[in-house]
């Protein structure tokens, strides 16, 4: 963590934090923030801070740690927070728990999928991104965590897949379709390290 908020804080405004009701990281900096922003906006009554961010990054997770508890639902998928939420942080701080935003033109379709912007269910072709994170992931990785031998395509390995998690469409070949969203459920979970 002191690596990583070194290397960003010569960019950015960085504080290390972990979301975690029970056991947060980070939290006493954070919250020494907000309040610091209140001291500087003494002249309002009251203020607000947004959480905004791409969907499925954790913002109602930062939301329930500050609180402290669950205050805003929380999910693995994008989506799950459909409006704006305020919650009282504490006497004359609100937090806004928002849904995700995605910019215009900022991603294309498969970057879209992967952050997990878009949600799996919804894709008619999920087998399409599967060659990209095959690139992504080393295959030793995909290996271990699927308990797989090695394949050469993508073909290969969705067939190797659906074969050994038994999802299998009539005629006893791989339903190609659930393999593909079981991967890409497990690659926005990141369950598929690729760093």
């Amino acid at each position: 963590a002191e690596y990583m908020g070194s290397l960003l804080s010569k960019e950015y405004p960085t504080i290390a934090f972990r979301a975690s009701v029970t056991h947060p990281f980070g939290k006493k900096d954070l919250m020494s923030l907000v309040q610091q922003m209140r001291s500087i906006h003494n002249d309002k009554e009251n203020i607000s801070v947004g959480i905004v961010g791409y969907p499925n990054v954790g913002k109602s997770s930062i939301v329930n740690t500050l609180r402290g508890k669950l205050v805003c639902k929380t999910a693995p998928i994008p989506g799950e927070t459909k409006v704006w939420q305020y919650i009282t942080l504490m006497k004359h701080i609100y937090l806004i728990d928002c849904p995700g935003v995605v910019p215009p033109d900022d991603t294309d379709d498969v970057s879209a999928v992967l952050k997990g912007i878009i949600r799996v269910e919804y894709l008619p072709a999920p087998e399409i991104y599967i060659d990209t994170i095959l690139e992504k992931v080393k295959q030793e990785h995909i290996m271990k965590h699927y308990s797989i031998e090695s394949w050469s395509t993508t073909e290969e390995f969705l067939e190797l897949l659906g074969k050994r998690l038994g999802r299998l469409s009539k005629g006893g070949d791989a339903d190609v379709k659930a393999v593909a969203k079981k991967v890409l459920t497990d690659f926005q979970r990141g369950l598929l390290p690729y760093f």
